[in-house]
């Protein structure tokens, strides 16, 4: 399984989220990443 990070997107939904829904408060609780700090990010 290849998994693409593509950080681009996040911002795309937040400007869809800002059209469509007035600029509501957007909450980001974690970021989903699971990798012990030891290993290099991409």
């Amino acid at each position: 399984m290849v998994i693409v990070i593509y950080p681009a997107g996040l911002m795309n939904l937040l400007r869809h989220f800002q059209h469509e829904y007035k600029n509501p408060e957007i909450f980001i609780m974690e970021n989903g990443w699971t990798k012990s700090t030891t290993e290099p990010r991409p």
